[in-house]
């Protein structure tokens, strides 16, 4: 999947749009000429190139309603706008953390709270097309799915980043969950009942990998009676499914978009290598195996060029990274066990269990206390869909 689409004037956002909210001082520093950006938000200009159209709740009490009754404003954009916007979003300001005329990069959390919002917004408009759609639009649900996909990447990849940031950090775990299970929800029913081809099943593939890894976690988390069950650790930790609350409910996924029967699940393994390892993970720890289930996170060498097959292994991890200290004290309880009883127990699993390799993040990014930069750890200066 590659970014930077060519993109024209107001393609993204109405002028009408951007300039009611140039007027009411809502211009994003993303959004704004190379000469204004820095200004007073009451100083700044909109680019045409660069406004992006803002997320709008239709309920009171938040977001921005169009305060002049401007049906221009609230005009909904193409498909083909709306594929544009996300390959700006993703593939410019987040990669980079900054836009073309900006000298300086964003702080990591006002970069994503920015690119969320509008992506909430191309979320609504998007399923709004959607239930316009032809179910033979073969086309057009190609499109659907390779922006949803994009879409479900960021926001696994931004919530392990950002995981330990609450709404003090004003960061928002709620809105986060809900956009992440809608992605992933719209990805999966642009499948139901549909024929698709190899190159389709792989994608299908990581994301059922992605949705049973989230749930997984998820329920590793709510099945630890040491820890408290309290909101602020919940979201940090997989996203349940609501067709259960054990392992089990991963195998529901499977008969739901991809089989109507259960006899077929034996090609599981061949079309959906993906899948198959997230359902290995939790039968090793619905089994007590966790050496195993760790293993099979185990982090590999990876080149100067991150692969698909890479990048969805750090994406994997991303979904399993706040449960993989949960799995970590059920196997340490594991060897406590057996060395009560004088059993022997291997040096070389004990040690690896316990170095710090596991404390560290799922891949290096460059931290310090004024700014969070991805791009060169993200994209090791390649293209900016390394990753997304």
């Amino acid at each position: 999947m590659s970014f930077l689409i060519p993109r024209e004037e107001w393609t993204m956002c109405s002028s009408d749009e951007a300039s009611e909210r140039a007027y009411f001082k809502e211009l994003s520093p993303f959004e704004c000429t190379q000469s204004t950006y820095k200004l007073n938000p009451k100083d700044r200009l909109p680019d045409p190139m660069k406004c992006v159209k803002k997320y709008r709740r239709n309920a009171a009490g938040g977001g921005v309603e169009s305060k002049t009754n401007s049906s221009q404003s609230d005009k909904k954009r193409s498909l083909f706008d709306l594929l544009v916007s996300t390959d700006y979003l993703l593939g410019t300001i987040f990669a980079r953390q900054q836009n073309d005329g900006m000298q300086e990069k964003e702080l990591l959390v006002k970069t994503v709270n920015f690119v969320d919002d509008r992506l909430r917004a191309i979320q609504v408009d998007l399923t709004s097309l959607s239930g316009s759609m032809s179910e033979t639009d073969v086309y057009s649900l190609d499109i659907v799915r390779e922006m949803q996909l994009k879409i479900i990447r960021y926001h696994i990849l931004t919530r392990h980043l950002l995981s330990g940031l609450d709404a003090k950090d004003r960061y928002e775990w709620k809105f986060v969950d809900t956009a992440l299970t809608t992605a992933m929800t719209c990805f999966l029913e642009t499948y139901r009942n549909q024929k698709w081809n190899k190159v389709q099943s792989n994608i299908l593939d990581e994301v059922l990998s992605y949705v049973s890894l989230l749930h997984v976690a998820a329920v590793v988390k709510r099945n630890e009676l040491a820890l408290a069950h309290t909101y602020t650790m919940g979201p940090r930790c997989g996203i349940a499914l609501e067709d259960g609350e054990g392992f089990s409910a991963i195998l529901g996924l499977f008969r739901k978009y991809v089989i109507n029967s259960s006899d077929r699940l034996k090609v599981c393994g061949d079309l959906y290598p993906k899948y198959t390892l997230a359902l290995k993970i939790a039968v090793c720890i619905d089994t007590g195996d966790f050496f195993s289930a760790l293993k099979y996170l185990n982090p590999r060498k990876q080149s100067a060029v991150i692969s698909e097959e890479d990048r969805w292994m750090i994406l994997s991890r991303c979904c399993m990274a706040q449960a993989i200290p949960i799995i970590r004290m059920g196997l340490v309880r594991r060897y406590n066990k057996s060395f009560g009883k004088q059993e022997t127990v291997s040096s070389e699993d004990v040690s690896s269990q316990c170095a710090p390799y596991w404390s560290c993040n799922v891949f290096y990014l460059n931290m310090n206390e004024n700014s969070m930069s991805v791009e060169d750890t993200v994209s090791n200066g390649n293209s900016h869909d390394n990753i997304t």
